[in-house]
């Protein structure tokens, strides 16, 4: 069975709203559950994603699942553009940095 594609292009060209971070985020453990093979999430035509969206999507998913269980599950492709990966990497940084201190 082929991996399960999620093209965030099909939510718009611009990523930014909190709420469309929850929509997406729920989608991709929807997709988890029901797939035995890695899920792609494809970056393809993204041109922004705010900092806003990157935490409640990503980060919130990493913190949930943990890091090592999220690279098992999901594939990013396409994330060519180095603003954008570091818009991800910092959300989720901080994210990840937060519970640390907790703790």
């Amino acid at each position: 069975m082929p991996a399960k594609v999620i093209e965030l292009s099909s939510f718009g060209e611009t990523l930014s709203s909190r709420d469309l971070g929850e929509e997406i985020r729920s989608i991709l453990l929807h997709a988890i559950e029901m797939n035995d093979h890695p899920v792609e999430i494809s970056f393809k035509n993204i041109f922004t994603i705010s900092s806003s969206f990157a935490d409640e999507c990503f980060a919130k998913l990493v913190q949930g699942i943990g890091k090592d269980q999220f690279k098992q599950c999901f594939k990013i492709t396409n994330l060519h553009d180095p603003l954008l990966r570091s818009i991800l990497n910092k959300a989720v940084n901080k994210r990840l940095e937060k519970i640390l201190i907790k703790k």
